[in-house]
């Protein structure tokens, strides 16, 4: 193995390494929070019935129980809800056309 591939895999391993210790880890009280707050919004988003209601992002990934992560790619793939432009850089959905895309991808019993 020439010296240089030996030196770049050491530093690669010392990168990982580092990245490792920076990764903060929640304490279960940030965890607790984290999830309080998470029910909050579930709990206020069940007493929406307008259907024109307009969610966040957030918001309507919580309805949906879908990570944000996953949020963002049904919405890149196309395949998401009609989306509602809430300003340059924030996005929305209404109830209805959640409800409308809830219909789309249900699965018939065969």
């Amino acid at each position: 193995m020439p010296l240089q591939e030996a030196e770049r895999r050491r530093q690669s391993e010392r990168d990982h390494q580092a990245k490792q210790k920076k990764r903060h880890k929640k304490t279960p009280a940030e965890r607790e929070t984290e999830r309080a707050k998470r029910e909050a919004l579930r709990a206020r988003i069940a007493q929406y019935q307008n259907p024109n209601q307009v969610l966040t992002f957030t918001e309507w990934c919580l309805l949906n129980n879908l990570s944000e992560a996953t949020g963002r790619r049904i919405f890149g793939s196309g395949a998401g809800p009609i989306v509602t432009e809430l300003g340059v850089r924030r996005i929305g959905v209404t109830l209805g056309n959640n409800a409308t895309w809830q219909a789309s991808r249900a699965r018939g019993a065969t």
